[in-house]
């Protein structure tokens, strides 16, 4: 990032104005001044201390009041941002993970959960590059649509099957000139309709199959409350989706698995919600299969930091992820 948080020491202007999420976790004590990118780069926490001095001067707050206040603004858009995948959508978050990655992600990830009441986190083991891990290891997928205006008993296999076999050729056609052969793998098609309720402005997404009316019904009921059998349906486009189905790369696994405590490198003054803790920092190179700790526990790695909060005990698996687990010792579990 260019000019970046403040701690970056880049830019000008208003030290209030450019406080940055970055800046309020490294004035909390949640990021290493001098072990950023590993320890090439290092941060400005004079310049972070000012900044946040000028911005609780504004507010009328103490500093670390602050700052506090900007982790939990942050915090709050991305709970809203996940209920709105999933509460929304008809999924209770208290049903699935959290799964952490990025560069700050884990710097977060336990207030998330609490706030969702989510048990347990996953922080996988190249979480600062994952998004880059998962382009290079995803089977290669792509979609084709074409506008098809029809409702009710007009939707049909016999009106829709050229339709679909001319979008599959486009598709194979797509596939071809991109240099993906079929030859190191499968492909597979998938037929789909988007629907929607006579007069609804919104479209969902169903497979194509002899139940697609009633597929279309739960689905809307599942994400929108109610089901409405008697209504006409309308179609709006059809799609076909090609996925190339290709041997898949087995992730690196730990030979050993010795469980035991995991040992600190020593410890810092953490500012956590509510409290300030001595708190053990960990590398996490150090953190083998097997090992666990409990929180409050700061977990240092060369392009991401996980911040253990108390109640959360962290255990480390055979792929050398991170699996944060909700525990009964704090209150607020």
């Amino acid at each position: 990032a260019d000019p970046g948080p403040l701690c970056y020491g880049l830019g000008e202007g208003e030290p209030a104005e450019r406080l940055a999420v970055t800046d309020a976790n490294l004035f909390l004590g949640r990021l290493l001044a001098d072990r950023f990118l590993g320890g090439a780069m290092q941060l400005d926490r004079e310049r972070v201390e000012q900044g946040m001095a000028a911005l609780g001067a504004r507010l009328g707050l103490a500093p670390l009041a602050a700052a506090r206040g900007i982790i939990r603004l942050v915090n709050a858009n991305m709970a809203k941002a996940v209920r709105a995948v999933s509460l929304e959508r008809g999924h209770d978050p208290k049903e699935f993970m959290l799964f952490c990655f990025g560069g700050a992600g884990g710097l977060h990830c336990c207030e998330l959960a609490r706030e969702l009441d989510i048990r347990k986190i996953v922080v996988p083991a190249r979480a600062g590059i994952l998004s880059a891990q998962g382009m290079v290891q995803s089977d290669p997928k792509m979609d084709f649509l074409e506008s098809v205006f029809l409702s009710g008993d007009e939707i049909t296999a016999q009106r829709l099957a050229e339709k679909f076999h001319n979008l599959e050729e486009k598709g194979r056609g797509a596939f071809r000139q991109m240099g993906l052969g079929f030859g190191a793998g499968t492909l597979e098609t998938g037929r789909f309709l988007n629907l929607r309720y006579q007069g609804q402005s919104y479209e969902l997404t169903v497979p194509f199959e002899k139940d697609f009316a009633e597929r279309f019904h739960q689905l809307h009921e599942q994400q929108f409350g109610y089901r409405a059998d008697d209504h006409p349906l309308e179609l709006i486009t059809v799609q076909v989706t090609l996925l190339l189905r290709r041997p898949q790369q087995e992730l690196p696994e730990s030979e050993g698995f010795e469980p035991g405590p995991a040992q600190a490198l020593g410890s810092r003054l953490v500012h956590f919600a509510t409290s300030s803790l001595d708190t053990p920092v960990y590398d996490r190179k150090t953190l083998t299969a097997g090992r666990f700790l409990e929180g409050p526990a700061l977990v240092v790695d060369d392009y991401t930091t996980v911040l253990v909060e108390p109640g959360f005990r962290l255990e480390v698996d055979r792929l050398l992820n991170l699996v944060l687990s909700r525990g009964h010792a704090d209150p607020r579990s």
